[in-house]
């Protein structure tokens, strides 16, 4: 019995600490404010433009996501289908094996043929609203 009365407050200590330094980090986390370029003018920064990268708008901002993601997307699918060509070759004649290679490579192929059209489809828009 006091062995458990002892887990108990084992338990009850680490929960109370837990709690107490998830609140210390949430107020000692620093308040958010505007950077000013100019302190005196008062005009305040480009919050879209944090380094210098020429990002203006919303519009930009999103292309520039959608554009790393994709490319996120070709790598990951290089490496699908660097794994594919291994897993092809490592099949030993084993004809299911051989078959889920297959399709893994076909799949592969499409999701780098997917991000390669949705590339150019982003950059044709990006022309058309002469966005950056």
């Amino acid at each position: 019995m006091k062995i458990e009365k002892n887990n108990l407050r084992v338990g009850m200590w680490t929960k109370t600490a837990s709690f107490a330094v998830c609140v210390l980090i949430f107020l000692s986390a620093a308040p958010a404010f505007a950077a000013v370029c100019d302190p005196s003018s008062g005009i305040v920064c480009n919050p879209l433009d944090l380094d210098g990268s020429g990002i203006d708008t919303i519009a930009e901002a999103i292309i520039a996501v959608i554009k790393f993601l994709l490319s996120v997307m070709g790598v990951v699918s290089m490496v699908f289908i660097v794994l594919s060509g291994i897993k092809y070759v490592i099949s030993s004649g084993n004809e299911e094996k051989i078959k889920t290679a297959k399709e893994s490579l076909l799949s592969s192929v499409e999701g780098m043929v997917l991000a390669l059209m949705a590339y150019g489809i982003i950059t044709a828009v990006e022309d058309i609203l002469q966005v950056k």
